[in-house]
């Protein structure tokens, strides 16, 4: 999701990290560490005034200004991993190992749905009335909600081995292993696309009327639609073209993509330039 102001939240495997200064400048992070925490953060979401951060082994925290969080949601002892967290219609949805899913109205009380699927669920997004979430199953399994508490299993062609969902311009993208980019208008019926890469992708987002879809080996594809022959391949410097990226995001003035030990900044999605820093391993930006 792209960012409104100069502040940013992220997801990282280190802990939960806002950035204090303008995005007009290579963010400066600041690390922080709620009492409580333990997760690997992985999905970041804001809806109703309230940032949201799930992660593995299974806690949600919340967070009014991205600075101070409360866990509000722990999973142990049946620990279950927590992969991605969206917000549309009034309702947080997050998605995570064996089909869970949980929502809540408001960040804080939250709500174990049932599906028939027990594939992890890696990605979830709200688009064309609906809720959509994909799996890393090899199967390609899909499910669907109208309303976030009854969920619906099958899909057509769905995407195989999926890292990461995202809605944009009537379209469902989903990407993963292998370069691999597919395509749905309802998330039930997929076409898979051409993709530029064979690296590895491992989420995508969309951003200013852009679908980022983010990879191994520095890969940074963007696309107006998710169609194929329309996706582009940027080039990014070394050192940062063996990089791990996860997430993309924008204050309206500049992107900011960043992944293990790097964050990179363009204005034009064409023209990047990178910081290293081995203390962020993002996973999610807001």
């Amino acid at each position: 999701a792209g960012a409104t102001s100069g502040r940013i939240s992220v997801d990282t495997e280190n802990g939960t990290v806002t950035s204090t200064a303008p995005l007009a400048v290579a963010p400066d992070f600041r690390l922080r560490n709620p009492v409580g925490a333990y997760a690997f953060f992985d999905g970041i979401a804001f809806g109703n005034g309230v940032h949201v951060a799930v992660g593995f082994p299974g806690q949600i925290l919340s967070s009014t200004d991205g600075a101070d969080w409360t866990v509000r949601y722990d999973s142990r002892p049946n620990v279950t991993g927590l992969r991605a967290v969206t917000f549309a219609n009034g309702l947080f949805v997050a998605v995570g190992d064996s089909g869970v899913i949980l929502t809540s109205p408001d960040g804080t009380v939250w709500t174990r749905r049932y599906t028939s699927s027990f594939a992890s669920l890696q990605g979830v997004a709200p688009g064309n009335g609906k809720f959509v979430a994909v799996s890393a199953n090899s199967s390609g399994a899909v499910v669907t909600s109208t309303d976030g508490a009854t969920w619906t299993s099958g899909a057509t062609g769905g995407p195989v081995s999926a890292n990461g969902l995202a809605f944009g311009g009537g379209t469902f993208v989903a990407v993963g292993a292998g370069g691999a980019v597919a395509t749905s208008t309802d998330g039930l019926a997929w076409s898979s696309v051409t993709s530029p890469t064979a690296n590895t992708l491992n989420e995508v987002t969309h951003v200013n009327g852009l679908f980022f879809a983010l990879g191994n080996n520095g890969t940074i594809l963007t696309s107006s639609t998710g169609a194929s022959s329309t996706w582009t391949v940027a080039t990014v410097p070394a050192p940062f073209n063996t990089a791990t990226l996860y997430a993309a995001a924008t204050d309206g003035a500049r992107f900011v993509v960043a992944g293990f030990g790097t964050v990179l900044t363009s204005v034009d999605t064409v023209t990047w330039s990178g910081r290293g820093d081995n203390a962020l391993d993002v996973r999610s930006l807001l």
